[in-house]
């Protein structure tokens, strides 16, 4: 068979597999509320495209602040989280910080 279904986890929208099955560290609150977001992505089964659009920025920036590179301001982190009916900020947050302290060496990073 020369076509296969991707495992779960895979956004088929994209050349190779998004984060949610690769391990990140979430040490510092960049890298959990990177991490936070790339869960809440997947959870909706949306790409990094797609988010960069709603939210109003490239899709490059998007991937550096999931992976906890970007020191993003209040503005975008407030537009990211209120793409994902997050609001308020510590609704997020409680959620973020939840998660990171149950399975902080699951989360994912996003490939890209």
């Amino acid at each position: 068979m020369l076509y296969q279904e991707k495992p779960v986890g895979h956004d088929n929208g994209v050349a190779k597999p998004v984060g949610a099955d690769i391990a990140r560290k979430s040490d510092t609150p960049r890298e959990i509320f990177g991490s936070a977001i790339t869960r809440l992505r997947m959870k909706q089964s949306e790409s990094q495209a797609t988010v960069a659009a709603g939210v109003g920025c490239e899709e490059f920036y998007l991937r550096n602040i999931e992976q906890g590179k970007e020191n993003l301001s209040f503005d975008v982190m407030y537009a990211i989280v209120g793409y994902f009916d997050m609001l308020p900020l510590s609704r997020f947050w409680l959620f973020a910080e939840c998660f990171a302290d149950t399975k902080g060496s699951d989360v994912s990073s996003s490939a890209g």
